[in-house]
């Protein structure tokens, strides 16, 4: 698998093995390897957008509690 560091990077990279598999340029000797590649592609993007979705609603839910001054 390639190494990809960010979301962005994740998800060009599982555009272009779909889209090497639609338009069939893809060895069938090769299908199997990217196939895995982009089930760890999935799975790497999922855990970036729940990261992301847990720290969202953290900055919400902080922005909802009422500022408290002290005297």
């Amino acid at each position: 698998m390639n190494t990809t560091s960010t979301y962005t990077e994740a998800m060009a990279r599982l555009e272009s093995i779909v889209r090497q598999i639609e338009s069939g340029e893809m060895d069938v000797d090769a299908l199997t390897t990217q196939l895995k590649e982009a089930k760890q592609l999935v799975a790497l993007c999922r855990q970036r957008l729940t990261t992301i979705d847990n720290e969202v609603k953290k900055i919400l839910d902080d922005n909802d509690e009422p500022n408290v001054k002290e005297n």
